[in-house]
């Protein structure tokens, strides 16, 4: 096997925050935290909601991208590579390189911490985490087969954090939640208000 990293976006390209979320899947550290002074990055707003922080010379495979995930509220900061596996005598057959914090050659607790928080946070905040556990909560409490409206009606509190109840009879609303994506108290108060 052979290990290949190549740069994805070049010169003038402005990608969109979805196209640099689905394509740049290697992190990278907020560039203001960087002390060191022999590493200088310039930040630019870029079109589509996404700031680029360059070295001198444009766009490079060591570009940091800076985007705010719409789905979750998370900045990202994302670099400009992309690691591919490549299994040698077969060109069709390569995989992208999965990420890892832990160091093969000097192993710290740290290290194993910090990958199983980046799992978790992988985990919870899939798009399709939301939509499971509404259907997970409807059947626990008693609806075997959701709608798809009231699914997504619970996926959504989930998401959003925030449920509203209006009573039919007078009029009175009630809110329920955070407003943080995850909030449990919203998606138990739709599950147990909704119409359905």
């Amino acid at each position: 096997v052979s290990v290949v990293e190549e740069q994805v976006f070049y010169g003038t390209d402005s990608p969109s925050v979805k196209k640099v979320l689905k394509k740049l899947h290697i992190g990278a550290i907020d560039p203001s935290l960087l002390l060191d002074s022999d590493v200088e990055y310039i930040s630019e707003p870029g079109k589509n909601g996404v700031t680029i922080h360059t070295l001198v010379g444009g766009l490079k495979a060591d570009s940091i991208f800076e985007v705010v995930d719409s789905f979750t509220g998370i900045t990202h900061f994302r670099k400009n590579i992309q690691s591919t596996v490549q299994i040698l005598g077969k060109e069709d057959l390569f995989f992208r390189n999965p990420v890892h914090f832990i160091s093969f050659q000097d192993e710290e607790l740290r290290d194993a911490q910090h990958e199983t928080e980046a799992a978790l946070d992988h985990y919870f905040y899939h798009e399709n985490t939301a939509p499971f556990l509404a259907i997970r909560f409807a059947q626990r409490f008693g609806i075997s087969n959701p709608s798809p409206r009231y699914v997504k009606s619970m996926a959504t509190s989930f998401i959003t954090g925030f449920y509203k109840y209006s009573n039919q009879n007078d009029g009175h609303t009630i809110s329920f939640g955070s407003g943080k994506y995850g909030d449990l108290a919203a998606l138990v108060a739709c599950v147990l208000l909704d119409r359905e």
